[in-house]
C-alpha cells in the first residue's frame, strides 16, 4: 500500500517523546522531533536561525553585564551595557559608542538586581538600596548619575537603628557603636526579638533605662526599631504650601543625624501636611520641603505628629500605567502597590481627587515580583497573579480601585514579556512558561501552560525573556545554562513553536529594541576559547546572516585582518570556504577575494516527528515500510543534507563554474530511502552557513 503524507506547517514545533504517535492530536502532524539552531515561522515553514554581529568587544577585565534599551528625546535608540567595572552604550543606527565609570555607590555588584524604567528621556536605575540612578544625554553626551527621586513614606512610624550592636544589661539599653538616642525617646517604645521595652529615662545617646517584664543579657539585636514618634512638641514656620521650604523646630533635643539614625530624608506628618527633611541644624532644629500642604503653623504635642521613614528599598518592579509611576514591591512591604501622581512622576501626595497617589496592598502571601501595563495592571507575586482596574474598566483612582486575584501559578524572578495581546511569564517552579490574557468566552483571565508540549525544553531554568515581533514573532528564553530556546508566538494561527538555540559561547543577557520597522535584539556573550574579545562581546542578532559573531571585512589579495581568535567560518564573496585559523589577527585564504564575512557557525538539525496513520483495518505503527521519496518545498535555499546526501540544485557547466551558485526555489525530490521496521526518521542537515526555508516535505510510504 501506497501512502502519501504531506506536511505543509512545521508550526507545531519541537514536542516531547510522550506525544509521539499522538496522530489524534490537531497539531501533531505539524510537530518535530528535533528543531535545532532554526525555528519554524508564522507561515507555516521552518528557517534558519539569526546569526549575530559583532557590535563591540567586552570591557577589559569584566566580568558581569546587563542590558538596557534606552530611547533618547530625539527618538534614537541606543543599547545601554552595565558590567561590574563601568557603563557603555551603542547606538542602533550609527557605530558610535559612549561610556563611563560609575560614581561612588553604584550597585555594579548586584546588576541583575537593578530595575530599570525609562520616564520620559530619562531610565531610572533603581537600585536594591533604594537609590535611584539616571541614564540620560545633555548636549549630546550620555551620563549615569545619583539621582534625586522624591519617594513616598512609610506608612509604620518609627527609627531603624542600624548601628550594630545593641546589648540588654538589667534595665540599661547599650549601642556600642554609634549614637542612637536623644532626649525625647523617653516614653517611646523599642522592639526586638518579639519582645516590648519602654523607654524610661535617657543617660547619653548611647544609653537608656528600659522596663520589661524579663531583663535577658547580652542580646545582640538583628532588627532594633524604636516606635512611635519622639516625645517632643514641635512647632513649623515657613512656606507651608506644597514646594515651600518649613523649619521644624523642637522644644526637647529630638533630631538626629548620626551614621546610626538619622532624621534626614524622613517625612514629617504635621497639621494634615507632609514635610520631607532635608536639614540638619541641630537637635532641635531641621528644616524642608512641604510634599503635602501643611494647613497651619500651631505647635504640635507628643502624639499629634509622627515621622514617617522611606520606602523605596527593594523596590521589586516599576512601570508606567495610566499616566502614573507605579511602584511595587518594597523590603518592608513586599506586597504593596504605590503610584504617583497622575501626570506628575515626582509627586506621591495621596489624597482622595482622582489624580491623587494610590497605595494598594495586594492580597497574598508571598512579595510583588513583578507588574506590567496593558489595559489593566497585571501583578505577579511568588504565589499567584493580580489585576489591577478601575471600577467599570475605567482609570484607577483612589476611589475607583479593584483588585483581583486570578490564578495560583506564582512567578519566577525572570521579568515577563508582552507578546501580542498576552503576557508571557516564568511560572514559580522556573521551567514552566505561561501566558496571561482575557478570555471573552469564560470572561476573566486565562493562564495557559506554554511548555505543556515539550515540558522539558526549559529544564535548566529561565534567565530572560525577549519578544521580537518581526520578523518572525520569535520569543527569545535565554536559559541559566547561557543556551536559550526560541518559541514562535501566534497566538491567531494556533502557533506556539518551540525550537533550540546554541552557540559556541554562553548568553549572559539579552534585550529588544524596536528601530526602524524591526525588532533588533542584543546580546553579551560569553564566547569560548582565548581571545574572544576578553570573552563577552556584545552581538546583533540578524536572520541576513548565519554565522555568529560576525564581521563583514574587505580582503587584501587573500589576507584578511580581523578581530576575532581561534577558529572561525570564511564565506568569501558568497561562498563558503570553510573553518580557517586567525592568526596573529590574520586570516590566508587560499586564493584571493574581495569581500568575506567571517564568524563562528554552529549547524542546524531538523527532524520531523514520526508518521502515523489510522486505516480501516488498523495503524501502521511499527510495520515494515519504505519511504519511496521524499519532496522539500524550497524557498531561497542554498546547502542542506537530507540523511546525510548533499541537496545539489544545479548542474554545473561552464556557465556555473567559479561563480557562486543562486539560491533555489522549488521542490527539491530525493531519491528512494530503502526498508525499515518502523519509520526512518527524516533527517534534515545545514553544515555550511548559508539560509534555507523548508516551506513543506512530502513523505511517499509504500506499507507491507
Amino acid at each position: 500500500m501506497k501512502l502519501r503524507a504531506l506536511t505543509n506547517s512545521f508550526t507545531g514545533g519541537i514536542i516531547s517523546p510522550e506525544l509521539y504517535g499522538r496522530s489524534d492530536l490537531p497539531f501533531y502532524a505539524q510537530s518535530l522531533k528535533e528543531c535545532h539552531n532554526a525555528h519554524p515561522i508564522p507561515q507555516g515553514g521552518v528557517v534558519n536561525r539569526p546569526g549575530s554581529y559583532l557590535v563591540a568587544k567586552g570591557r577589559p577585565g569584566a566580568t558581569e553585564y546587563r542590558l538596557f534599551a534606552y530611547i533618547r528625546s530625539d527618538g534614537t535608540r541606543h543599547v545601554l551595557r552595565l558590567s561590574n567595572l563601568g557603563w557603555d552604550t551603542f547606538s542602533t543606527s550609527t557605530p558610535t559608542t559612549d561610556s563611563g565609570n560609575y560614581l561612588s555607590g553604584f550597585p555594579n555588584n548586584d546588576l541583575d538586581k537593578i530595575v530599570g524604567i525609562q520616564v520620559d528621556s530619562i531610565l531610572l536605575l533603581i537600585a536594591p538600596d533604594g537609590k535611584f540612578w539616571a541614564f540620560t544625554a545633555f548636549a549630546g553626551a550620555f551620563d549615569l548619575f545619583e539621582f534625586t527621586m522624591p519617594v513616598p513614606p512609610n506608612e509604620a512610624v518609627g527609627d531603624d537603628i542600624t548601628a550594630g550592636s545593641v546589648s540588654l544589661s538589667g534595665s540599661t539599653l547599650t549601642a556600642l557603636l554609634a549614637d542612637v538616642f536623644s532626649p525625647a525617646d523617653v516614653g517611646r517604645q523599642i522592639s526586638y526579638n518579639g519582645t516590648i521595652y519602654n523607654i524610661t529615662a535617657y543617660t547619653d545617646a548611647r544609653n537608656v533605662k528600659v522596663s520589661s517584664t524579663s531583663a535577658i543579657s547580652g542580646i545582640d539585636l538583628v532588627e532594633r526599631v524604636i516606635l512611635d514618634s519622639q516625645q517632643a512638641k514641635i512647632t513649623p514656620s515657613g512656606d507651608l504650601l506644597v514646594g515651600g521650604t518649613v523649619t521644624l523646630t523642637a522644644t526637647t533635643p529630638c533630631w538626629m543625624n548620626t551614621p546610626a539614625r538619622s532624621d534626614i530624608g524622613r517625612f514629617i506628618e504635621i497639621n494634615d501636611g507632609l514635610v520631607e527633611i532635608k536639614t540638619f541644624t541641630s537637635s532641635t532644629v531641621v528644616s524642608g520641603v512641604v510634599v503635602k500642604e501643611v494647613t497651619s503653623n500651631a505647635p504640635a504635642f507628643p502624639g499629634g505628629w509622627k515621622n514617617r521613614s522611606k520606602v523605596t528599598a527593594g523596590i521589586k518592579s516599576a512601570v508606567l500605567h495610566g499616566g502614573r509611576l507605579v511602584f511595587g514591591g518594597f523590603n518592608k512591604f513586599p506586597t504593596r502597590v504605590f503610584t504617583r501622581v497622575a501626570g506628575d512622576y515626582f509627586n506621591f501626595a495621596t489624597g482622595l481627587n482622582d489624580s491623587d497617589a494610590i497605595v494598594r496592598d495586594m492580597d497574598s502571601k508571598d512579595g510583588i515580583k513583578h507588574m506590567v501595563s496593558m489595559n489593566v495592571l497585571y501583578v505577579f507575586t511568588g504565589e499567584s497573579e493580580h489585576i489591577i482596574r478601575g471600577t467599570d474598566n475605567g482609570p484607577i483612582t483612589p476611589l475607583s480601585i479593584v483588585t483581583r486575584k486570578y490564578s495560583e501559578f506564582g512567578c519566577a524572578d525572570a521579568p515577563p514579556v508582552i507578546c501580542g495581546q498576552d503576557i508571557v511569564y516564568v511560572q514559580r517552579s522556573g521551567n514552566r512558561l505561561r501566558s496571561i490574557s482575557f478570555s471573552t468566552a469564560d470572561d476573566g483571565y486565562q493562564s495557559l501552560d506554554l511548555t505543556i508540549r515539550a515540558p522539558d525544553i526549559l529544564s535548566s531554568g529561565v534567565a530572560r525573556l525577549v519578544h521580537a515581533q518581526v520578523p518572525y514573532q520569535l520569543l527569545w528564553v535565554i536559559k541559566n545554562n547561557g543556551k536559550a530556546a526560541l518559541m514562535c508566538i501566534d497566538k491567531e494561527s494556533g502557533s506556539f513553536s518551540w525550537s533550540t538555540y546554541e552557540t559556541q559561547g554562553e548568553i549572559m543577557d539579552a534585550v529588544v529594541i524596536a528601530d526602524g520597522g524591526r525588532d533588533d535584539v542584543y546580546m553579551v556573550v560569553k564566547r569560548i576559547g582565548p581571545g574572544f574579545f576578553n570573552g563577552i562581546p556584545i552581538e546583533r542578532a540578524d536572520h541576513s546572516i548565519v554565522t555568529d559573531c560576525s564581521q563583514v571585512l574587505l580582503v587584501s589579495g587573500n589576507v584578511i585582518t580581523t578581530g576575532l581568535s581561534g577558529s572561525v567560518y570564511v564565506i568569501a564573496d558568497g561562498s563558503p570556504l570553510g573553518v580557517f585559523p586567525v592568526v596573529s589577527g590574520q586570516i590566508t585564504l587560499p586564493e584571493p577575494a574581495s569581500v568575506a564575512t567571517v564568524g563562528y557557525f554552529s549547524p542546524s538539525r531538523i527532524v520531523p516527528t514520526p508518521l502515523e496513520f489510522n486505516l480501516a483495518d488498523g495503524s501502521i505503527l511499527g510495520e515494515s515500510a519504505q519511504i519511496s521519496s521524499i519532496k522539500l518545498q524550497l524557498v531561497k535555499t542554498r546547502g542542506l543534507q537530507v540523511n546525510g546526501h548533499e541537496l545539489t540544485y544545479f548542474e554545473l557547466d561552464s556557465t556555473l563554474m567559479d561563480t557562486t551558485l543562486p539560491e533555489f526555489s522549488g521542490v527539491y525530490e530525493m531519491p528512494e530511502m530503502g526498508w525499515n521496521d518502523g519509520f526512518k526518521d527524516v533527517v534534515i542537515e545545514q553544515n555550511v552557513p548559508l539560509r534555507f526555508m523548508i516551506t513543506a516535505l512530502k513523505r511517499v510510504v509504500q506499507v507491507n
